[in-house]
């Protein structure tokens, strides 16, 4: 995945260009008649657009491993999926004129769905995630250590055999070092 962006924040700066490239291997080590469970490792290279002296960039200026399982059960029209990973970052030494070091971070999230038309692949979902860890430290300075928990529910479909649209809404339920929010996304995928 090569994502490109161009983002303005009033009062603290812009940014525009590529981001960090991320690469992706997924196997499926078990599998059975109405489940199956993924082991994956996502490595995102620093090829992103930064800068150190900009407020914001495009790019992170550090590697990230993200190993991560996952569980997918079916039970007639009733999906149930677990998925847990860590992440792991390398220091970028070019932060701010100091080292940003960041420690390790866990994420898990369990779904809940029901198909609610078999042939348009209409579904509807809820889902309850969490994410720990993660303190990030610049110049003996710590901050941003994460123990968040949200909500979320979904809607999606396929328009027709290569257009899927899924609708969602996500509340958080704790964030314990930043603000709570409330996130509407809609996202149109074509499949080649």
């Amino acid at each position: 995945i090569v994502p490109y962006g161009d983002v303005t924040v009033d009062s603290v700066g812009k940014a525009s260009g590529l981001g960090d490239v991320d690469f992706l291997v997924t196997i499926k080590p078990l599998d059975w008649e109405s489940g199956y469970l993924n082991f994956g490792v996502s490595t995102t290279i620093p090829a992103g657009t930064y800068s150190a002296s900009s407020a914001m960039n495009m790019g992170n200026n550090r590697w990230a491993f993200d190993p991560h399982l996952k569980l997918w059960q079916t039970i007639r029209r009733f999906n149930i999926d677990l998925w847990a990973e860590m992440l792991f970052y390398t220091d970028n030494s070019d932060y701010a004129g100091g080292t940003l070091e960041k420690d390790l971070a866990f994420f898990s999230e369990v779904h809940f769905a029901y198909l609610i038309n078999p042939e348009k692949v209409m579904f509807a979902s809820l889902g309850l995630g969490g994410a720990w860890g993660g303190e990030e430290e610049v110049n003996g300075v710590k901050n941003n250590k994460m123990g968040d928990y949200a909500v979320k529910a979904a809607f999606g479909m396929n328009i027709t055999e290569d257009i899927q649209l899924t609708i969602s809404y996500r509340h958080d339920l704790h964030v314990e070092n930043d603000i709570k929010a409330n996130q509407f996304l809609a996202r149109l995928m074509f499949v080649m």
